[in-house]
């Protein structure tokens, strides 16, 4: 896989549109080191519980959301960042159409 040099989104409204009653994942660019994942999610869908087996981050980019890191739920809105290690529990509740932004983290990223 060659290295990824520069990923632009304009903007994430256009890339990443939400839908009623939906949910959205769209791969905005990876390479051996890095994996950058869009989320769309309209107001009262969720991510049930899952994890990841490398670390990853969340920038909350707009809407209002509770994300559940571990057992610990935080309110999260526009600006809202965290990073997880590997095998972190985390689930997502949209309270808002919300757009997020995750970056999943390879061997040597």
């Amino acid at each position: 896989m060659p290295a990824l040099d520069l990923v632009v989104v304009p903007s994430f409204a256009e890339r990443l549109p939400i839908t009623p009653g939906g949910i959205l994942t769209r791969k905005l660019g990876e390479d051996e080191r890095v994996k950058y994942v869009g989320f769309a999610i309209d107001a009262g869908e969720e991510l049930s519980d899952h994890s990841a087996t490398v670390p990853a981050m969340l920038v909350m980019l707009e809407g209002r959301a509770t994300i559940k890191l571990g057992e610990v739920p935080y309110e999260a809105g526009p600006g809202f960042f965290c990073h997880m290690p590997p095998d972190l529990h985390h689930a997502v509740v949209a309270h808002e159409p919300t757009r997020f932004l995750l970056v999943l983290l390879r061997k040597g990223g």
